[in-house]
C-alpha cells in the first residue's frame, strides 16, 4: 500500500472525520507544452524515445492511451 505523508494543520484530522473524507490526493501539476515535451526538454530525449518505443512494441493495446495521456498537460506526482 502506498502512503504519502502530508504536513497538515492540526485540525485536518477532525475536518476529515467530520466530512467523511477517506483519501487525500495531491493536486495535479500543469506542465507546458505537455508531459512528454516537458520531459524531453529537461532530460535526455533519447531516453524518452526509448521508453515510448518500448511501450509501442510491448504494450500495443495501451499505446494510444499512453500517447494521449503523456501528450496532455496534467500530471499527478506520486513521490
Amino acid at each position: 500500500m502506498y502512503r504519502r505523508h502530508f504536513l497538515l494543520p492540526g485540525n485536518w484530522i477532525d475536518v476529515c472525520r467530520q466530512n467523511d473524507i477517506d483519501v487525500i490526493l495531491p493536486v495535479p501539476l500543469y506542465v507546458n507544452p505537455s508531459v512528454a515535451e516537458n520531459y524531453r526538454e529537461r532530460h535526455t530525449a533519447s531516453d524518452w524515445d526509448y521508453l515510448m518505443e518500448y511501450f509501442k512494441n510491448n504494450l500495443p493495446d495501451e499505446y494510444d492511451d499512453i500517447v494521449r495521456i503523456l501528450g496532455g498537460n496534467l500530471y499527478s506526482p506520486v513521490t
